[in-house]
């Protein structure tokens, strides 16, 4: 089995934990989580330490259970340009407004 991380299957749960280490760090409204260290493995988890940086204070850690589902096979799970659904729809209503456009001008061309 593989375990699921943004979108993309990898071998294990300890592989996708250092993928995810190695991810730019997370802008908040109160600060700065930067992925530091991973452990404790299970078959869908893993114990993942950020470094937590405030606004204003001194750096803290912080320590989570993330959770990495299981897939059934490596690679990309939707597909390969990384579009959501939300961004394949509003890529739709653009296309359709084009063509309702060029209609519309077409047809006051005609009048």
């Amino acid at each position: 089995m593989a375990n699921l991380f943004n979108g993309y299957c990898y071998d294990s749960v300890d592989v996708a934990a250092e993928t995810e280490l190695a991810t730019e760090p997370r802008f908040t409204a109160d600060g700065v989580y930067s992925p530091y260290m991973a452990g404790n493995y299970t078959i869908e988890t893993a114990d993942m330490t950020y470094i937590f940086t405030p606004l204003v204070g001194s750096q803290q850690y912080v320590t989570v259970t993330r959770v990495y589902p299981q897939c059934a096979e490596v690679g990309y799970q939707n597909n390969y340009t990384g579009l959501t659904i939300d961004d394949s729809i509003e890529l739709s209503w653009m296309v359709a407004l084009v063509w309702i456009t060029a209609w519309a001008i077409k047809q006051m061309r005609y009048r």
